[in-house]
């Protein structure tokens, strides 16, 4: 097959203009990566990702569990997958344990307390989300939300009614 100039030129413009429009949309794409980015790590609930198998660990957790929980609180979970188990309410241990590692009914959400690095317990409220591989429970993503005044509201106009 015998190209000529124009042919030669027109299919070179084809090329230049089709790498451009993909070197466009990766960079489209980059920009809307960490828009998202910037919203989960600005925002001030508990986002995070904990994988249960095959080995324990997070694979995200929001830097807000510090503002919530107290400094230091983020490095802490990164280092010890282990730690939310120690921080929670022993009431609540059960929750947490079947959460992650069996599964619940995750359409509901999860009201449960975590000890901030005080040793006071605060009321969360989470919303799970089960991520499967071959339908076996595999990692927990969510959203925990601090409920802790609107709780002890409750609990306080409940009191006053009562006496």
């Amino acid at each position: 097959m015998k190209f000529n100039k124009l042919s030669l030129d027109i299919f070179k413009r084809t090329i230049f203009t089709r790498k451009k429009r993909e070197k466009d949309y990766l960079k489209k794409g980059f920009e809307e990566q960490k828009k998202v980015f910037n919203i989960v790590e600005s925002s001030k609930d508990i986002i995070y990702c904990y994988e249960s198998s095959p080995s324990s660990k997070f694979r995200y957790l929001s830097p807000s569990i510090n503002t919530l929980l107290g400094q230091g609180v983020l490095e802490e979970a990164y280092n010890d997958p282990f730690s939310p188990f120690e921080r929670i309410h022993p009431d609540d241990f059960e929750i947490l344990n079947e959460k992650i590692y069996v599964g619940i009914d995750y359409t509901k959400p999860v009201i449960q307390r975590w000890r901030n690095i005080e040793g006071n317990y605060l009321w969360f409220e989470e919303y799970a989300t089960p991520i499967y591989e071959k339908e076996q429970l595999v990692a927990v993503q969510g959203i925990i939300r601090n409920i802790d005044e609107r709780v002890r509201f409750i609990q306080d106009i409940e009191y006053q009614m009562s006496h």
